[in-house]
């Protein structure tokens, strides 16, 4: 939308020859030195020069940064490789890309002391690439952002420090793949069949709970991270981002999902000369998935890494799977969607300090109704529903369950109930809440799950799997 109102704005100051782009045939950047998507053209519009130099400016105005005369302006076409290719060429023809953290739409690419502002434009109907250079300055590098002009004009951050750096790992594991588990917390997930181990600091992302590490009866062993949860196994590494909310800005037409993801979390860390989509093609439905030969950046590694994100219920979780050697990676995660896999990973055993306060869940459900005869509507049936859980230092508890159905033909149906009594750990996997239906106890399978700004409380009755709560905490 910025991009379209600058061309409204300098329609006025050009004539009407001018509204018409000039375009001229051109396979590669003269300021970069690499080749650009197929069917690219280099646009000499004084038009569109004059629009992509005043968005550029706009934006290195914000970051502290100075730009020179150089540009180019490329028309991509919709169907080529977008920004995530387009960026693996840079960084195997040397070029080094600093994406920014604020916008996925800006990157600085520097190399033998040049440097330049990329910034990729779309709408429904275009895309576009920027490319201006960037004036020396004598700043200091910021951190967060595009860094702030410094001498070299740019100079590349780093891996992030949260980010750690993976041990050497033997060459001839014998990988195996993560436990299959439902994906939670919209399914069920029993407590795994492991133990957990309390270590004497808890990292910044763990709030403070009693348990941050789970060892996995089969090899695996997952920790709770500040921006992820990783889990190991042999040379295998699996990071599980926080799930974040689906905005415009990471998907088409502005970027494909799986680019923007692979901005954000795999070119800080990793370069990667050349991106494999193959296997994408290889399902019947889009799989937002992205894998490839890298370096890592912190160390200088060889590796393999694979990147899936899982997409459910508006949000977005990124999976980056780290290989020494495609072969490897292969053997664990034969198909883009057995990554998925890795999902299971993240349950956390409770403390009996965890617990207790107050939480709560609420949800609706719907399903539409059509005639098959006529294809014409019939009406609804929805539910909806809330249950809390309130869990005293002293070992009471109390709860309240309540919840509308509605039919569709317009029946509606009420229920409210609520329980007082007991609670108690028998163990870190296992909470029994006494005095429920008809006074009888109530034994759940308990975990954790970890999320963007704490933990997810999951409860399923061990005598009735189908009885299941999924809490966050109210304080």
């Amino acid at each position: 939308m910025k991009t379209l109102t600058l061309v409204a704005v300098s329609l006025l100051a050009f004539s009407v020859t001018e509204a018409q782009p000039a375009l001229a045939p051109s396979v590669s950047s003269v300021l970069l030195g690499v080749p650009m998507p197929s069917g690219t053209t280099l646009n000499r519009s004084r038009l569109y020069r004059f629009v992509a130099r005043t968005s550029l400016q706009l934006e290195a105005k914000k970051r502290n940064l100075s730009l020179g005369e150089p540009l180019e302006v490329f028309k991509v076409p919709m169907d080529a490789p977008w920004q995530a290719d387009v960026v693996a060429v840079l960084q195997g023809a040397g070029w080094s890309v600093q994406p920014d953290a604020a916008d996925p739409q800006l990157v600085v690419s520097e190399k033998a002391g040049a440097a330049f502002l990329l910034e990729f434009v779309a709408s429904p109907r275009d895309r576009y690439l920027y490319i201006n250079a960037v004036m020396p300055r004598g700043s200091a590098p910021v951190g967060g952002a595009l860094i702030a002009g410094a001498t070299p004009p740019v100079a590349v951050q780093p891996a992030p420090a949260d980010f750690p750096t993976q041990p050497t790992m033997p060459t001839q594991p014998t990988p195996a793949e993560l436990p299959t588990q439902p994906t939670m917390p919209t399914l069920p997930m029993p407590a795994p069949a492991g133990n957990a181990v309390a270590p004497a600091e808890h990292p910044s992302g763990s709030g403070g709970f009693e348990f941050t590490t789970t060892n996995f009866t089969d090899g695996w062993v997952t920790t709770d991270e500040a921006d992820y949860v990783k889990s190991v196994k042999g040379p295998i590494t699996a990071y599980l981002f926080r799930r974040v909310l689906m905005t415009a800005q990471m998907r088409d037409p502005v970027i494909n999902t799986e680019d923007y993801f692979w901005q954000r979390d795999v070119v800080p860390r990793y370069e990667v000369p050349s991106i494999d989509r193959s296997r994408v093609g290889d399902w019947s439905w889009r799989v937002t998935y992205l894998e490839g030969d890298a370096t890592e950046r912190a160390t200088g590694r060889h590796v393999y890494v694979g990147m899936y994100v899982d997409l459910a219920s508006g949000g977005a979780l990124n999976i980056l799977v780290v290989a020494p050697s495609k072969a490897e990676y292969l053997e664990a995660y034969p198909t883009p969607k057995s990554q998925e896999s890795a999902l299971g990973v993240n349950r956390f055993a409770v403390g009996t300090s965890d617990v207790v306060g107050a939480w709560s869940a609420s949800g609706a459900t719907g399903v539409d109704m059509f005639y098959t005869a006529t294809g014409g509507y019939a009406g609804s049936n929805s539910t909806s529903s809330s249950d809390s859980f309130t869990l005293n230092a002293d070992g009471t508890y109390t709860s309240k369950h309540a919840g509308v159905s509605e039919r569709v033909n317009g029946a509606m149906r009420v229920f409210q109930s609520g329980y007082s009594g007991r609670w108690s750990m028998n163990g870190p996997w296992e909470l029994t809440l006494t005095n429920r239906y008809q006074g009888a106890s109530d034994t759940f399978a308990v975990h954790f799950e970890s999320v963007q700004g704490g933990r997810v409380l999951h409860l399923q009755n061990v005598q009735a799997s189908g009885i299941q709560y999924h809490l966050g905490k109210v304080r």
